[in-house]
C-alpha cells in the first residue's frame, strides 16, 4: 500500500518507531543498577532488580531488542509487575539501607517508565 505524501503516520507505526527510546531508557536503568551491586554490602536484591530490568527490555519487539518474544503491551504489564515486585524485594530481601533506597528509586523510575511511555512516545 502506498501512503501519501502528506498524510500522517499510523499511531501504531509511531510507537513502533520511538520504542527503542523506552528500551535504551530501561538498558541504561538496569546496567547502572547492576553497577550499584559493586557497592553493596548484600547484592542479592539488587542483582535480582537489575536482572529483571534488562531482561524486560531485552525481549520486547523492538529495535534494541534481543529476543524479540514481547509486544509493547506485554512490556508494559511486565514492568510495572517488575516495579512491583521490585518494592517486596527491596523490603523482603535483607540489606543495607542505601541498597534499598536504590532498589525503590528504580523501582519508582521503572513503574513511571512502563506507566507513562510502556506503548512508545
Amino acid at each position: 500500500m502506498v501512503r501519501k505524501k502528506n498524510t500522517p503516520t499510523p499511531a501504531s507505526a509511531r510507537t513502533r518507531r520511538n520504542l527503542w527510546v523506552v528500551q535504551l531508557i530501561e538498558y541504561i536503568l538496569g546496567l547502572g543498577t547492576a553497577a550499584a551491586t559493586v557497592n553493596a554490602a548484600q547484592p542479592l536484591g539488587v542483582a535480582l532488580v537489575a536482572i529483571m530490568i534488562v531482561s524486560n527490555a531485552a525481549v520486547l519487539t523492538a529495535p534494541l531488542s534481543a529476543f524479540r518474544i514481547t509486544n509493547a503491551r506485554a512490556h508494559q504489564l511486565l514492568g510495572i509487575a517488575i516495579a512491583l515486585v521490585s518494592v517486596v524485594i527491596a523490603v523482603t530481601i535483607p540489606m543495607d539501607v542505601s541498597s534499598q533506597l536504590i532498589v525503590i528509586a528504580v523501582a519508582v523510575a521503572q513503574g513511571f517508565l512502563s506507566v507513562r511511555f510502556g506503548n512508545g512516545f
